[in-house]
C-alpha cells in the first residue's frame, strides 16, 4: 500500500486502525483511503523500527511505502508472533540493498527532491516536505526504466549462493535427483522409439538429448515459479551443455568413422596360423661342443699345414 497506489480500502482501513489504536497516531482517520496523514504515520512507524524495516533495504530514511518489512513488523506487533520471510522476499531485499550501496559507491546520493511524497509541513522531520524516500526506484514501484532494476534484481537472485550448509546440500540433492531422472527418462524414450541398430544411431542420439533439453527447460520454469533460485543457474548450464553436445554431433560422428576406418586398415594376422620353433639339445651334443672347444692349438696348426700342402 502507498499514498499514490490504487489500494484495497479494507486493507487501508486495517492499517489505519493499527496506526491509530495500537501505535497511537491520533492524526490518522479511519477512511480506507491512504491519505497524507496515513503516509506520515507510516513514515514515523518506519523510523521507530528503522533497524527492522529500513536498514535491511539499505535505507536511512522512511519511504511511507507499506511493503514486505513494514507489513511484517505490523503483523508481528499485532499478532504477537514472528512471520519469517520466504526466499523470494529475502532475495529481493538483498538485491535492492546491493543496488543502493552501488549507487552510493558511485557518489550518487539516494535522496529524492523535497516534496516528492507531498509532505505538508517544514523542518526536515517525517512528512515535512523534505525527502523521505530513496532516489533509486522503490521495489514494486513503476518507473520509466524498470528494466535495468529488474534485471539486476533477477541476476542477484540467480547468482546468489544458497544460505547455509543445509540449504546448499538440499539444492545439490534436488539438482542431482532431477538430472538423473531426466537422463533415465530420455534413455528410456530413445529405446522405446528406436531399436538399437546402426541406422538408428543418429535418431537415438538426438531423441535422448532433445528430451533432456526439453526437460531442463521445464525444470527451469518450475524452479522459477517456486522461487528455487539455487537451481536455475545449474539447470541453465546443463541445458547449455546438452545443446553443445547436440551441435557437436557431426564432429563426433566424423571422429568415430575415422577410428573405424583406421582400425579396418590395419591387417591382423590370421588366428589359425601359428609358427613354432623347437630347439632340442642333447647331452651328447653339449659334450661334443665342449670337446671341440678344448681342442689344442698344436693340432689345429697341424691341420692347417696339411691343408696348405694339399693345395
Amino acid at each position: 500500500m502507498r499514498i499514490d497506489f490504487v489500494n484495497d480500502p479494507d486493507q487501508v482501513y486495517l492499517l489505519q486502525s493499527f496506526l491509530k489504536y495500537i501505535e497511537g497516531y491520533d492524526t490518522v482517520s479511519l477512511t480506507g483511503v491512504f491519505d497524507q496523514a496515513t503516509f506520515d504515520a507510516v513514515s514515523a512507524f518506519q523510523v521507530k523500527f528503522q533497524s527492522d524495516i529500513l536498514t535491511p533495504w539499505g535505507l536511512t530514511q522512511p519511504t511511507g511505502y507499506v511493503y514486505i518489512l513494514t507489513l511484517k513488523k505490523i503483523n508481528e506487533i499485532y499478532c504477537q508472533t514472528i512471520y519469517p520471510l520466504n526466499d523470494a522476499q529475502q532475495q529481493e531485499i538483498v538485491a535492492y540493498k546491493a543496488l543502493i550501496e552501488s549507487l552510493r559507491a558511485q557518489g550518487i546520493n539516494p535522496e529524492l527532491p523535497p516534496g516528492y511524497y507531498g509532505g505538508s509541513t517544514s523542518g526536515g522531520e517525517v512528512g515535512s516536505g523534505t525527502s523521505t524516500g530513496p532516489l533509486a526506484p522503490i521495489v514494486g514501484e513503476a518507473t520509466s526504466t524498470p528494466k535495468g532494476q529488474n534485471i539486476r534484481g533477477l541476476a542477484a537472485a540467480i547468482f546468489s549462493m544458497p544460505k547455509g550448509v543445509g540449504n546448499f546440500f538440499q539444492c545439490l540433492w534436488e539438482l542431482l535427483l532431477i538430472l538423473v531422472v531426466l537422463y533415465i527418462l530420455a534413455s528410456v524414450l530413445e529405446d522405446v522409439l528406436y531399436s538399437d541398430l546402426p541406422e538408428n544411431t543418429k535418431k537415438r542420439f538426438f531423441t535422448k538429448w532433445v528430451a533432456v533439453a526439453l526437460g531442463l527447460l521445464v525444470a527451469i520454469a518450475i524452479a522459477w515459479a517456486l522461487s528455487e533460485w539455487c537451481l536455475i543457474l545449474p539447470f541453465a548450464l546443463a541445458l547449455l551443455i546438452s545443446l553443445i553436445t547436440m551441435a557437436l554431433y557431426p564432429q563426433r560422428s566424423a571422429i568415430k568413422n575415422w577410428y573405424s576406418v583406421k582400425s579396418a586398415a590395419i591387417p591382423m594376422p590370421p588366428a589359425s596360423i601359428t609358427k613354432t620353433t623347437t630347439v632340442t639339445t642333447t647331452p651328447d651334443a653339449i659334450k661334443e661342443t665342449k670337446t671341440e672347444v678344448k681342442t689344442e692349438p698344436a693340432k689345429v696348426e697341424t691341420k692347417i699345414e696339411k691343408t696348405e700342402l694339399k693345395k
